[in-house]
C-alpha cells in the first residue's frame, strides 16, 4: 500500500518546491503553478479536461439513473407477470378446479420475462378435463411484453372424460402477439411443432412429421383474419390405415395438407370478445384461398367464397377438385365413412360428373338456405350459429 501511494505523495509535495529538481528541497513556492497557468496550452488542456469531465459526469449519471429506473421496471414487471399467473391459478382453484404447481417463478433480467411452472396438474370440476405436464414456459421481451412465446414439454397428457390422450412432440411451441392498446386486439398467433403424435387409451393414434397453424390480422381490413394450416406426413390412425390398405392403393399417410383461409368477423378478437355474458365473434365471410392435400396418387384442391347472413345461413360456392376420386371413394367405404349400400350410387354419380376422367370437380353451393353438390340438391344448408 505504501509503495503504491508514496510516489504520488512525493510528486504532490515537490510540486511546491521552489527549486528545479526534486532531489533538493529549496523552500515552499507557487512558482510552478503560476508558470503552468500562464501557459496557453496548459490553459486550453485544463478547460478541455474540465468540459470532458463534466460531460462524462452528466452522461454517467444519466445512464446510472436510466439503468436504475429500468431495473425497477423489470422487477416490478416480473412480479406483475408472476402475480398475474398466480392469480389466474387461484381463480381456477376458487372455481373448483384442482390446481397443482410445484414451482412458479419469473427470471430473465434484464431483457426478458421468462416464467416457468413445473409439475403441473389442472383438472376441471366434475373430472371432465385435465392437463398434466412436467413444465410450461412463457417468454416475453421486457420491452415488448405484448408478444409472448410458449414452450411445451415433449410429453403431456390430456384427459376428456374417460379418455386420456398422450401427446409427444418435438419442439412444440406457440407464440401470440396483441396490439399495445387497451383492447389488446389479437395481432397473430402461431402454433408449430416438429414430429407430433397423439395416442389415446381408446385405441386410436394420429401423428405428423410437422405441424404449423397460424392466425393473423389481415392488413388493411377491419375484423378480418388470415388462417393457415400446414401439415406434413399426417399418419392416419392405425385402424383406419389398415382398413384403407386392404381395399385401396392409397398409403397410410397424407403427404401434405395446406389450408389458406380468410374470414371476416362481426367484431374483433380482443379482450372484450369472450367476456362473460357477451356473444363471441361471429363469421360474416369466408374466402377459401387455397386448399391442397396429397394422398398418394390422390389429390384435393379447393377454392371458393361464402358469406354468412345474420341468422347464420351461408351463401356462396366452394369448388373442390379431386384427382383419383375412385380410390378415395373406395377408401371412404373401407373406413365406414360411406355406407357400402350407397357406394355404387355415389360411384355412378361421380363418374357422370367426371365424364370418364380420373379428376372430379365438385361445386358445393349454398343458396337461399339450401345446399347442393353440382345439380344435386342435398337439403337445408347447415347454419354457422
Amino acid at each position: 500500500f505504501v509503495l503504491l501511494y508514496l510516489p504520488i505523495i512525493l510528486l504532490v509535495v515537490y510540486s511546491f518546491n521552489a527549486g528545479r529538481t526534486i532531489a533538493i528541497w529549496e523552500g515552499f513556492s507557487w512558482r510552478w503553478y503560476a508558470s503552468a497557468w500562464e501557459n496557453e496550452q496548459v490553459q486550453a488542456a485544463t478547460v478541455r479536461s474540465l468540459v470532458i469531465a463534466a460531460w462524462a459526469s452528466v452522461t454517467s449519471t444519466t445512464v446510472a439513473v436510466m439503468a436504475a429506473l429500468y431495473s425497477g421496471y423489470w422487477f416490478i414487471g416480473a412480479r406483475a407477470v408472476e402475480n398475474g399467473a398466480q392469480t389466474a391459478l387461484a381463480d381456477l382453484a376458487a372455481d373448483g378446479w384442482i390446481v397443482e404447481v410445484a414451482d412458479l417463478n419469473t427470471r430473465g433480467f434484464p431483457s426478458r420475462f421468462d416464467t416457468t411452472a413445473t409439475d403441473i396438474l389442472l383438472a376441471s370440476p366434475g373430472d371432465g378435463f385435465s392437463y398434466r405436464a412436467p413444465f410450461f414456459q412463457a417468454f416475453a421481451l421486457s420491452y415488448a411484453p405484448n408478444k409472448v412465446i410458449a414452450a411445451f414439454p415433449e410429453d403431456q397428457k390430456l384427459r376428456f372424460g374417460l379418455q386420456t390422450i398422450d401427446i409427444k412432440s418435438d419442439g412444440l411451441r406457440a407464440s401470440a402477439a396483441v396490439e399495445a392498446s387497451t383492447a389488446t386486439e389479437l395481432s397473430d398467433v402461431t402454433v408449430e411443432s416438429g414430429a407430433l403424435a397423439l395416442e389415446s387409451d381408446f385405441g386410436w393414434d394420429l401423428s405428423a412429421a410437422k405441424v404449423l397453424a397460424a392466425v393473423r390480422q389481415t392488413i388493411g381490413a377491419e375484423n378480418t383474419y388470415d388462417v393457415y394450416l400446414d401439415t406434413d406426413a399426417l399418419e392416419l390412425p392405425s385402424q383406419v390405415a389398415s382398413a384403407v390398405a386392404g381395399t385401396s392403393a392409397l398409403p397410410s399417410a397424407l403427404e401434405t395438407i395446406e389450408i389458406d383461409l380468410r374470414t371476416g368477423l362481426d367484431k374483433p378478437l380482443d379482450r372484450f370478445a369472450f367476456e362473460a355474458g357477451s356473444i363471441p365473434p361471429r363469421p360474416q365471410t369466408f374466402e377459401l384461398r387455397r386448399l391442397t392435400a396429397q394422398w398418394g396418387s390422390a389429390s384435393l384442391e379447393g377454392r371458393g367464397e361464402v358469406s354468412v347472413a345474420a341468422d347464420g345461413t351461408p351463401d356462396g360456392r366452394i369448388t373442390l377438385t379431386l384427382k383419383a376420386w375412385d380410390q378415395v371413394i373406395a377408401a371412404l367405404v373401407a373406413v365406414g365413412a360411406v355406407e357400402a349400400g350407397i357406394a355404387p350410387t355415389l360411384q355412378n354419380m361421380a363418374d357422370t360428373m367426371a365424364q370418364g376422367s380420373d379428376t372430379l370437380s365438385v361445386p358445393i353451393s349454398f343458396q337461399n338456405g339450401f345446399m347442393s353438390v353440382g345439380p344435386l340438391p342435398l337439403g337445408p344448408a347447415p347454419k354457422f350459429f
